[in-house]
Parts: structure tokens; sequence; C-alpha cells
């Protein structure tokens, strides 16, 4: 029980030391986009939604890629530890001592 209290005690506090972190993240990154979209729209004539739209499009790619990624990880991590745990399993009833 007194673990339970101490899981729900820090939970709040790791998502109020997240959030802010994020906050900043993704502000920082829409500035810049903003600043690259704005100076490439005055370069090259192209209009700025369209640039706008690239540059979203290029960061949820990418975060997708992160992200499956890391699920292909997890998923090997996985299956690894499965099968450590099933060939130990098999070997140490597979061994019988003979006499």
């Amino acid at each position: 029980m007194n673990k339970r209290l101490c899981t729900c005690a820090r939970l709040p506090l790791i998502a109020l030391a997240i959030v802010p972190v994020a906050y900043y993240g993704l502000i920082a990154y829409f500035a810049t986009e903003q600043r690259i979209a704005c100076t490439l729209t005055q370069a090259t004539n192209i209009p700025y939604g369209i640039i706008s739209s690239i540059s979203i499009l290029l960061f949820c790619a990418v975060v997708l890629a992160i992200s499956i990624t890391k699920m292909s990880y997890c998923t090997v991590s996985c299956l690894r530890t499965t099968y450590a745990t099933w060939q130990e399993r098999n070997s140490g009833e597979k061994t019988d001592p003979k006499d």
C-alpha cells in the first residue's frame, strides 16, 4: 500500500516536470518554423500556407519515424526476453540427471 501511495504522489510531480519542457519545445519549434517559412516565402515567392504545411508534414513524419523506431525496438526487446525465458524454461525441463 505504501508503494502505491508513493507512485501516486510521484506521477503528478513527473507531469509537472515534463509539461513545461514539452510546452517550451513546442513553442520553440513553431517559432522557428514560422521564421523559416517567412524567410522562404520572401526568397522563393511560394505562398506561406504551402511552405508552412510542408514543414508541419515534415515534423509529423519525423515524429512518426521516431515512434515506429521505438515501437520496433521495444518489440524486438520483448521478443528477445520472451525467447530467453522460453529457452531457460525448456532447458530446465529437458536436463534429467542420470543416476
